[in-house]
């Protein structure tokens, strides 16, 4: 069978995805273990990255000396990819959390953040509705500094023997 369309209706599936991310935090971008960029802690959306489609992970470093409620969220301009609670989110750092091939099977899933906490920031300016805000769990009545989030977008390789 073959597809046929008018040249201006095909553009936008020949149009690269775009990634935005939104952080109440700082925070650090990475894709498939390469650090794309920082976000500084103005908690304005930026994310102007050509994304390719075989993308495997996407991790994002956040902090926050804030002591109260904090968040991320990540989207991308086709709603493909956004944060919710199948990411993970673990305030314990390791070497090569950010890497493909890392196992992170204990991981706890991200919590969504409450975003009528988030209210105080100001508008909010997320790429995609569906996209949630996530962190870690609070403890002790605080949320934790620093959290460690990914998310793996690949296909599975399972071994046999």
């Amino acid at each position: 069978m073959m597809l046929l369309c008018r040249i201006t209706d095909c553009l936008f599936l020949l149009a690269p995805r775009r990634i935005c991310i939104r952080s109440i935090t700082s925070s650090v971008l990475y894709i498939d273990g390469e650090h794309y960029f920082d976000l500084p802690d103005n908690g304005e959306p930026i994310g102007d990255i050509s994304l390719d489609d075989n993308i495997q992970i996407i991790a994002v470093q956040a902090s926050s000396n804030l002591g109260i409620v904090a968040g991320i969220v990540v989207s991308t301009s086709d709603g493909s990819i956004v944060t919710d609670i199948t990411w993970k989110c673990t305030s314990v750092v390791e070497i090569g959390w950010t890497a493909i091939d890392y196992n992170d099977a204990a991981w706890p899933y991200a919590v969504p953040v409450d975003e009528a906490d988030l209210k105080m920031y100001g508008e909010d300016k997320k790429c995609s509705s569906r996209a949630k805000y996530i962190w870690t769990a609070k403890r002790a009545g605080s949320y934790d500094q620093t959290v460690y989030c990914r998310a793996f977008f690949g296909m599975a390789i399972h071994l046999i023997s």
